[in-house]
């Protein structure tokens, strides 16, 4: 990382709703990449914090700032992605061949068209450990996901849609989970798309 780049940073927003585990992959992203300094770690354990989604809850009702590192970047997370550098999205794979992209998360989509034409983008696949990680059926998900963001105006084939589950596999590295996956690792996609 060089000088410039650690002292500007950049800035992401997550969306998606919270049933899909969002908050559970922001604390995953701040805990294993390095947003949690030890006198907050002690700070969250003194309070009984025992999960990643409380302790974002924790850290955003203190007012602190959700942040964490990739390999170029100190990443500051922002609630909403107006002026922000990158959107990362959080789906879950729905459990028959219903759509993921409805009611407000449609709307939230909609206004950020601009990340999608700029490719700053990227998609977390979150729980497709309840479809036991088939690679068909991730497949499938994927080329219905891209569809849905086609139909809504979107730039989506060159848009990368990393599997997980809730403990974070394949944001640091490959999950063994799924070596049928040969895409990049999210925190490698976020240096890409946040450049």
């Amino acid at each position: 990382m060089s000088e410039g780049e650690s002292a500007k940073g950049k800035t992401l927003a997550i969306l998606g709703s919270e049933s899909v585990g969002t908050a559970k992959a922001l604390g995953n992203l701040i805990y294993k990449c390095g947003g949690i300094e030890l006198p907050v770690l002690e700070w969250l354990q003194k309070k009984g914090v025992n999960s990643y989604e409380r302790a974002v809850e924790e850290l955003k009702d203190a007012d602190k700032e959700l942040y964490f590192y990739t390999p170029k970047y100190r990443v500051v997370v922002k609630e909403q992605p107006v002026s922000t550098d990158g959107l990362l999205i959080v789906v879950e794979m729905p459990q028959s061949h219903q759509t993921c992209l409805v009611g407000d998360f449609v709307d939230q989509i909609k206004e950020s068209t601009s990340f999608f034409a700029q490719g700053k983008v990227v998609i977390v696949v979150n729980a497709i450990d309840e479809s036991n990680w088939s690679k068909n059926e991730y497949e499938n998900f994927v080329s219905n996901l891209r569809a849905e963001l086609r139909h809504l105006g979107m730039s989506a084939e060159s848009i990368h849609i990393i599997p997980s589950k809730f403990q974070g596999e394949n944001f640091i590295e490959p999950s063994l989970d799924t070596p049928w996956y040969a895409g990049p690792i999210l925190v490698n996609v976020l240096d890409e798309i946040l450049s």
